[in-house]
């Protein structure tokens, strides 16, 4: 589990981004509305150096370049961007419902 924590942690700052536009918006419940948001997340785009892919895909880029670097050291991890711009991109789009 320590170690499924360890990988989502860089993606925290996704969710609460769109947290806190949900408290913003005065949606503070756990509602409907509020969980068609945040089910959603998964399939925001996000800018990486290779390109743009769905969340879901860098989550899984980072979990294959973790396994890789165990085969060899001089691989880098595929973190995603933490920079505020990689966050604003992720609301230049909606996902169809």
């Amino acid at each position: 589990m320590r170690l499924v924590d360890d990988l989502m942690e860089p993606f925290r700052p996704v969710v609460d981004v769109f947290v806190k536009r949900l408290s913003d918006n005065g949606l503070c419940s756990v509602t409907a509305e509020t969980k068609h948001v945040l089910a959603l997340v998964p399939v925001r785009t996000m800018r990486m150096t290779y390109g743009i892919s769905p969340l879901t895909l860098v989550v899984q880029r980072l979990c294959i370049s973790l396994a890789q670097t165990y085969e060899d050291p001089t691989v880098r991890l595929a973190l995603p961007d933490g920079s505020n711009g990689m966050l604003t991109h992720l609301f230049d789009e909606h996902p169809a419902d």
